[in-house]
């Protein structure tokens, strides 16, 4: 991969959007040893925008970029729900943050403004180009 390669997508505010953020991701690190635990931490990002914040009635950002050693992963959302969401029965959902503790080396969120920024870092080994 050139250095730095980045990808950047909006997707729509829907539960459907997940699955195209995982395509995208595959599509841009193609066979990577690292592509589908890329993927599942994204798609655990981008559902949290999508059931937990004001990006489901709008929109929101996926980013990655891939640097010597390193991918950064970055889901923006559009802050706070302006309602409360109903997450399911206790137990039904919230192991999210769990997967993506467990697959990054980083992770984390801030805010910037209104938005909110969520992120996670993995260290990558370089395949042959």
């Amino acid at each position: 991969m050139p250095d730095p390669e980045i990808l950047s997508r909006t997707l729509a505010g829907q539960p459907s959007s997940v699955r195209r953020a995982r395509s995208a991701v595959h599509r841009f690190l193609g066979q990577h040893a690292r592509a589908d635990d890329v993927a599942l931490i994204v798609s655990e990002l981008a559902t949290n925008a999508v059931r937990h914040s004001a990006s489901q009635d709008s929109t929101y950002e996926l980013r990655l970029e891939v640097k010597p050693g390193r991918l950064r992963i970055e889901v923006v959302d559009r802050g706070a729900a302006p309602r409360a969401v109903v997450v399911g029965e206790p137990g039904e959902s919230g192991r999210g943050l769990e997967i993506v503790e467990a697959l990054a080396d980083d992770w984390g969120h801030e805010g910037r403004g209104t938005l909110m920024v969520s992120w996670a870092e993995l260290w990558m080994e370089r395949t042959g180009d």
